[in-house]
């Protein structure tokens, strides 16, 4: 492991200017790795996330993994080198079905389609 971050889904709630709709109790992590395997030098990003549990916040969940692919993101462009790509592998226990928003996110599909 060459580096690691820890990532407070509870600030989701800052990250929207209108963050009312959010508990300010959220106590969620996710977790963000930088791996190089030793002998073939491959670099690779490994993230995992629980978020929030609740079947009727999906707003919340939806934000929440938003939230943490934005500081994926970001954790790949900064460690990426001189590397055009950084392999990502997320996992975790995404609280969500395969057909909701959320997985949506995953599967890149439109936001605004989404919202519509």
């Amino acid at each position: 492991m060459i580096d690691s971050e820890i990532i407070d889904l509870g600030q989701v709630r800052r990250w929207f200017n209108k963050g009312d709709n959010f508990p300010t109790s959220l106590n969620n992590n996710a977790m963000l790795c930088l791996l190089k395997h030793q002998e073939s030098n491959q670099t690779i990003v490994i993230g995992n996330l629980h978020p929030e549990h609740h079947p009727l916040k999906d707003h919340l969940k939806f934000a929440q993994h938003a939230f943490f692919l934005e500081k994926a993101a970001k954790y790949i462009r900064d460690n990426r080198g001189d590397k055009e790509t950084l392999p990502f592998i997320c996992g975790g226990d995404f609280n969500s079905l395969p057909i909701s928003s959320v997985m949506n996110i995953y599967h890149d599909e439109n936001f605004e389609e989404l919202s519509a």
